[in-house]
């Protein structure tokens, strides 16, 4: 790497000394410095537990907290938390040996991010009834990722009780008989060039994932023509080549894909917002009641839409009595242009057209009145409060959304009646604040491209700056406890993804308390990229002294 360096030339490091240097130089200074933080202020936490089946399974412990180097809301990861048993006990047992090894006190925790089952979210038994009897003001967050992803799946399930069509086994189906085989992938390339259309790659839709089922869709529309002429152009005897074969000689196979193509999307597009590792609380309850109202919209007569909207009980008479005509319900442009005209060639006949309204509809009852009411959380006062921290609807909010995490966080903020009022005058000075106010380099630094056309603002580096103003230093710590709370699992399934980055079947030894664990805290912890890491005089003494006394301790073993 350096052919110019004699130094460089001179240097080794191997297995022994790469270990020490990881696990007993780097890694420690960066966990002190994560746990002297949580000491000092709100954090929230979030765990999930692994699907592997070793001996220990691994809980990865991430943390998130207002960073005071790099004045952003931060996803740090704390412990590996590994345990024997699966259980709420085993789990909040681990947690809490590592809090208390660390001397970080409950106190400070804000809030919990978990995923939806009963061992982490139930009423009696739970994780969460256990954090709630440490700290009872622990906000928990359950994933809303999922439950747009359930949502989804449960509206396919009770469009395929109608039509008997489920686009996941369809995907599913196509990428496996491609999968192992040059000859199928060459065949279909040329029927892909005999019908004019570029030959792309069979996507993989899995059904845990969140975002495969659209691109999966997509991908098989845009080579529909070829893969029709490949299945209907050859025999074969395997069960899932009869199962295509039989679902591309059904014209109603090409308008189901482009329904799913038209309305996969409402359920992508909030999903991917939930994804984002900047803090984004703010958006979710307003989000939440988006996506609901966009569901039943597409359903629902318009006029009839906000009376429905208002029951809550989940009583399906008011969805049954004002659904549009199947002329206004929504399908698609594509789907209903290409089902318009399979009725005038006679491919398909109106019965056909009439149980695909009636699996459209029933699509749209099970993902909003059947689940998404009962499951998303339309109803969270700490999401419904938390939206004041939105900069650029700073005069919509309200003081009694700041006085709601003023008082539930009370023991945090010790505001005395004096310090009320002045929050007050503080939330009053927010709100008349002008867009000129912020500095160009605040608002440089806050701009996140979401894409070509748009863009979003980072609330955390807003109210970084803003809490560096004596007017509304009082309120920039509520926003910034606000913040800190978690918006979804995302950031466990990205610790995870990291996980299986390092641990892999070519590294499938390393001690996941040790050295994968080390790993974790240098990756996840750092402030800057590697090529920017500049070690502290301590780092580098100790990186002396750890490999001399691994070999000391060993050696003395030895004799």
């Amino acid at each position: 790497m350096f052919p110019d360096s004699t130094i460089a030339k001179n240097y080794a490091s191997a297995h022994t000394k790469t270990n020490c240097i990881i696990n007993d130089a780097i890694a420690p200074p960066m966990q002190q410095e994560l746990v002297s933080q949580m000491k000092n202020g709100p954090f929230s936490l979030a765990i999930d537990g692994a699907s592997d089946n070793d001996l220990e399974k691994m809980n990865p412990l991430t943390v998130r907290l207002f960073d005071i180097n790099t004045h952003k809301v931060e996803g740090r990861f704390l412990d590996m938390c590994s345990a024997t048993a699966s259980t709420a006990q085993a789990i909040y047992d681990k947690m809490n040996e590592v809090l208390n090894k660390h001397d970080i006190p409950w106190d400070y925790c804000v809030g919990m991010s978990v995923d939806n089952t009963s061992v982490n979210v139930g009423r009696h038994n739970s994780i969460k009834t256990r954090v709630e009897d440490a700290n009872d003001t622990v906000y928990f967050m359950g994933c809303p990722c999922h439950i747009l992803h359930n949502t989804a799946f449960y509206g396919g399930k009770a469009f395929e009780e109608i039509v008997n069509f489920s686009a996941d086994d369809l995907c599913v189906d196509i990428f496996y008989w491609f999968e192992h085989s040059s000859k199928r992938k060459n065949l279909l390339s040329d029927f892909c060039d005999f019908c004019d259309v570029q030959y792309r790659q069979v996507i993989k839709h899995v059904s845990t994932r969140w975002l495969s089922l659209e691109s999966a869709v997509e991908r098989v529309l845009k080579q529909y023509s070829p893969l029709k002429s490949y299945f209907l152009s050859n025999a074969e005897q395997q069960a899932r080549f009869k199962r295509l074969k039989k679902l591309f000689q059904d014209p109603m196979t090409e308008i189901y894909l482009y329904f799913y193509q038209a309305v996969l999307p409402s359920f992508t597009c909030f999903n991917q917002l939930l994804q984002r590792s900047d803090p984004c609380i703010f958006l979710v309850y307003e989000g939440c009641w988006s996506i609901y109202k966009k569901i039943l919209g597409k359903l629902l007569k318009v006029d009839k839409l906000e009376a429905c909207l208002k029951d809550t009980t989940g009583d399906l008479m008011c969805v049954l009595e004002n659904q549009r005509s199947d002329k206004d319900l929504f399908v698609g442009i594509t789907t209903r242009m290409q089902l318009n005209k399979c009725l005038a060639d006679g491919d398909i006949s109106d019965q056909q057209a009439k149980k695909f309204y009636t699996a459209v509809r029933q699509f749209y009852i099970a993902a909003a009145k059947l689940y998404m009411l009962k499951n998303l959380p339309l109803g969270d006062e700490t999401l419904k409060n938390a939206q004041f921290v939105n900069w650029e609807k700073r005069v919509s909010g309200s003081f009694e959304q700041v006085a709601y995490f003023a008082q539930r966080y009370q023991h945090i903020f010790n505001f005395n009646a004096r310090q009320h009022e002045i929050l007050y005058d503080e939330f009053i000075d927010y709100q008349m604040m002008n867009d000129t106010d912020l500095p160009k380099q605040v608002k440089e630094a806050a701009t996140l491209r979401l894409d070509e056309a748009l863009y979003s603002l980072r609330m955390d580096v807003i109210w970084g700056h803003l809490g560096n103003l004596k007017v509304i230093q009082h309120l920039s710590k509520v926003a910034q406890l606000v913040l800190v709370l978690p918006h979804s699992n995302a950031e466990e399934e990205r610790a995870f993804s990291l996980v299986r980055k390092n641990k892999t079947c070519f590294r499938g030894n390393l001690d996941i308390n040790r050295t994968l664990s080390a790993i974790m805290t240098i990756k996840m912890n750092s402030t800057a990229p590697c090529f920017e890491y500049k070690p502290t005089d301590e780092v580098v003494k100790n990186s002396k002294k750890v490999t001399w006394q691994f070999n000391k301790s060993h050696m003395s073993k030895n004799k």
